[in-house]
């Protein structure tokens, strides 16, 4: 539009008439679905933006811009070379690696370089200097954070946050996606689940599946910080032998005030899937135990079940699996409540359960265990370190 302007003067007008509506050229858009690796190929990355309105289109000289785990900048994904031909609430359009397009099929709207967007924790934010059209030269600060139309930090990061941001998502995008849930409310941590199928779309319309390579649930390399603690009591028992005697507890209670959906839900076939993590007292992972039965049936009944009432409104969840075909777990219980009336529970048996983790706590003096939901809001955690007792076969504390 602005190229058809004949004089300084009508320039001036059009000019004049953005001011009302200087968030509708391209900022009206989300960071819809991330992925960082897949089938554990670090090349394979892309970025899909979603609008959020029509005439969001003019995207040319706007940026794509990395970021570590620490929050210092990394360096430009990309500068859009041009815009995009189609606009309209939910429309796409996509970036990705030339190895991304390779093992799918599937163009990019733009190609990007493979190497920069960081796996296992950074971020990633789309801007385009604060104007009503992305600034060319793109040359205002990567680091002002004001300028930018949305960010998403993920996994490990642990930098400094920003009203873009809010709360980083623990979730990486490693395997599996990072999709973005309705639109956005500037928080990480409630705007984005784990995506599987994976399902990119450019701005012509066409997309693929990519199931995931990486469990969706996958425990950190160390504690999550962010994870909920303060429970009052705990145990963690790990028992290996005699074969077929082998059992898991976990035991969390008298925790802080937690609501239902507070560990996500569980219910459905692409509800909430969970995972068991261990850590030793140097903060290292030591084992998982992984229950990926959302919404499966075991024997002739739902695995789940909700406790006093289906979400929002209940009291929590139950699983039970007399077959123990998750990772050898007979039961899970968590409870929200009130201040010092939630709980959690963990109870696994048999050749099932994973081994060699009692070994790996038997010189510790605490251990870690949290319990973290593929797209939960909120993991909980409890440290241990009344050490009753651990040897190579045992491993048994309490708080």
């Amino acid at each position: 539009m602005m190229r058809r302007c004949a004089a300084v003067f009508a320039c001036a007008l059009l000019l004049s008439s953005f001011a009302p509506r200087a968030e509708a050229l391209f900022h009206l858009a989300v960071l819809d679905e991330v992925l960082t690796s897949y089938g554990g190929n670090p090349n394979e990355q892309f970025i899909e933006v979603r609008m959020l309105a029509g005439s969001q289109n003019l995207v040319a000289n706007s940026v794509f811009a990395a970021f570590d785990n620490t929050g210092a900048y990394v360096g430009d994904l990309l500068v859009v070379p041009s815009n995009v031909a189609n606009s309209g609430a939910g429309t796409r359009w996509l970036i990705g690696t030339s190895a991304f397009q390779s093992a799918t099929g599937l163009a990019p709207d733009f190609v990007m370089p493979a190497g920069v967007l960081p796996t296992g924790g950074g971020m990633v934010c789309f801007g385009g200097g604060g104007g009503a059209l992305p600034q060319n030269p793109p040359t205002w600060s990567r680091t002002n954070f004001g300028t930018y139309v949305d960010c998403l930090a993920y996994g490990t990061y642990a930098g400094s946050t920003n009203t873009v941001i809010g709360t980083p998502t623990p979730l990486n995008g490693d395997g599996h996606s990072l999709q973005r849930i309705g639109a956005s409310t500037h928080n990480n941590a409630a705007d984005f689940t784990c995506g599987d199928p994976s399902t990119p779309q450019n701005n012509a319309g066409a997309t693929v599946s990519m199931p995931a390579t990486t469990s969706c649930s996958a425990c950190p390399s160390s504690p999550d910080a962010g994870c909920v603690s303060g429970f009052a009591k705990g145990a963690l028992l790990i028992k290996e032998a005699p074969d077929g005697k082998e059992k898991l507890l976990v035991k969390m209670v008298g925790g802080p005030a937690l609501a239902q959906t507070d560990l996500g839900n569980p219910l459905s076939g692409d509800g909430t899937a969970y995972r068991v993590c261990i850590y030793d007292d140097t903060s290292a992972l030591v084992g998982e135990v992984d229950v990926e039965r959302a919404g499966d049936t075991c024997g002739s009944a739902p695995c789940w079940s909700a406790l006093g009432g289906d979400p929002p409104s209940g009291r929590g969840y139950k699983y039970k699996d007399a077959s123990l075909s998750a990772d050898g777990v007979l039961e899970i219980l968590y409870k929200a409540g009130a201040a010092g009336k939630s709980k959690a529970l963990v109870k696994g048996r048999g050749a099932g359960l994973p081994d060699g983790i009692a070994p790996m706590l038997q010189s510790s003096t605490s251990a870690t265990v949290q319990l973290r939901g593929s797209d939960a809001p909120k993991c909980l955690s409890l440290t241990v370190t009344d050490i009753k007792k651990h040897d190579p076969t045992f491993f048994k504390a309490k708080k």
